[in-house]
Order: C-alpha cells, then structure tokens, then sequence
C-alpha cells in the first residue's frame, strides 16, 4: 500500500508550466527521453517489492514533447474490489542531470530524479520522506 502511495504522489505531482527558451536549450533531447506513454512495471517500499494487480496494471502516464503530461490512474476500491479510475492532464519540465520538475493544478511544484535504463525504455523513480523509501518502475508501452 505505500508503494501504491509514490505511484499516487507522482500521478498528483505531474506537470510544469512551460519553461523559457533559454531553458529549452538545456539537453532537450536527454530530456524528451520521457515522451512517450509508460505503464507501471513494478513498485516497492523500502526494498519490498509490489506488483500491480490486473486493475492497477492499466494505470498509464503519456509525457508529450509539449511539456504535457496525461495520466489515467486505476486503483481497486478497498471494501468492494471495483476498479476505479481517474484521469488528469499537467504539464513537466527537464530540469537537466536527470531531474524532472513537475507540478500540479494547484501549482504545487516537486522535482523527480528519473534513471532510465533498457535503453530508456524503462524508468525508476525514487522518493524517501518520514515513513520510508518508495521505488517505482515504468516500462515504455
């Protein structure tokens, strides 16, 4: 259930306002290696690893090259075993050396260190706070 909690942070985190031009020209290319849509592989807390569920596993996130970013998020409702969604739109930002600014709708901003790997088609986000480590991994679709 924690881990499930960073994949939520990140989904409600998504999105920066555009950036300037003096900004576009900081490793755009490294940066758009984030376009695309991913679907979580796998998350965990504080080494403990969880694997989606059917109903989770259809949770998607679509970064376009706009600075846009799309997400669909599923989730089982605890008592009844529904499969519930929700979905939002946000904008991101490449910051460099692998940071992501992103922020919400109510401008709330957060920055993400994302390491690719498989020849970036698969990323890791990682975030630590007071209750421990959540690690979640994305695979390109």
């Amino acid at each position: 259930m924690k881990a499930l909690k960073l994949l939520l942070t990140l989904f409600l985190f998504i999105g920066l306002a555009s950036c300037s031009d003096d900004d576009d020209s900081k490793n755009s290319s490294e940066g758009d290696r984030i376009v695309g849509e991913w679907r979580m592989q796998s998350s965990s807390y504080d080494g403990e690893e969880y694997i989606p569920n059917e109903c989770e596993a259809q949770s998607s996130i679509k970064f376009f090259s706009n600075g846009t970013v799309t997400f669909k998020e599923y989730w089982e409702e605890w008592e009844t075993e529904e499969c519930i969604s929700e979905t939002g739109s946000e904008e991101w930002e490449y910051i460099g050396n692998n940071i992501y600014k992103i922020t919400d709708e109510d401008d709330d901003v957060n920055t993400f260190e994302i390491k690719f790997s498989n020849n970036n088609k698969t990323f890791t986000v990682t975030e630590e706070d007071e209750d421990g480590v959540y690690t979640v991994v994305y695979n390109k679709v």
